[in-house]
């Protein structure tokens, strides 16, 4: 994480590396309620899925926040999924967040997880 000191305070990280940090977070907090809370979580996050995945039952139960939530959680069968999401996101976002700005960098990642939660 970069930081600077300018005259109107420290540099802010970037819209990229806010969202991977968020990300991994997530992920580990996944994995942490996979090993030691699995009465909460049990083996399928079932705690994180009932309350933060995309499904027709929270719709239906108007969990209305999973429409985006479910963009930060991922499986945690294998780190390869992961990895290969943050790599794409920090590769293109590297690109296009200095164009076209944090604030309309993170809606378009949060439209399309959105859009992506639709279809």
């Amino acid at each position: 994480m970069r930081h600077s000191t300018s005259e109107t305070g420290p540099q802010k990280a970037s819209m990229v590396t806010q969202l991977i940090a968020i990300t991994v977070a997530v992920f580990v907090l996944q994995q942490v309620m996979n090993v030691f809370f699995p009465g909460i979580g049990g083996r399928d996050n079932r705690f994180l899925s009932e309350w933060f995945a995309l499904s027709g039952q929270n719709f239906r139960e108007l969990k209305v926040w999973t429409i985006l939530s479910y963009g930060f959680l991922h499986s945690t069968a294998g780190f390869f999924h992961i990895f290969g999401n943050m790599l794409g996101l920090f590769f293109i976002g590297r690109i296009i967040e200095p164009l076209i700005g944090r604030e309309r960098f993170l809606g378009l990642y949060l439209g399309g997880a959105l859009i992506g939660g639709l279809v």
